[in-house]
C-alpha cells in the first residue's frame, strides 16, 4: 500500500505522519514538505516499509536517521 504525506496539500493527501492508519501495512511512503519540527521518530511504526521517498524535507535531525536505521529493507 502506498501513502503520500504532504504538509502543503492536506486536501489530496494525509498531512500528519503521526496519524497514519495502520502504518505497519504501508510498503511505499512518500513524504513531502516536512520541516524541522517533524517528529521523525514516528517512522519506526512503518515496520514493513520497502520504499521511502522524501521530497523537499528538512532531515538534518538525529531522530530521522536513528528511525530509518531500524528498517529491514533488503532482508
Amino acid at each position: 500500500m502506498e501513502v503520500i504525506l504532504d504538509r502543503l496539500d492536506s486536501v489530496k493527501s494525509n498531512s500528519n505522519l503521526e496519524k497514519v492508519n495502520n502504518p505497519e501495512k504501508i510498503t511505499n511512503l512518500l513524504i513531502k514538505n516536512y520541516n524541522q519540527n517533524t517528529q521523525w521518530n514516528n517512522l519506526e511504526k512503518f515496520t514493513n516499509l520497502e520504499v521511502l521517498h522524501i521530497e523537499n524535507c528538512w532531515v538534518d535531525n538525529f531522530n530521522f536517521f536513528s528511525s530509518i536505521y531500524f528498517f529491514k529493507i533488503g532482508i
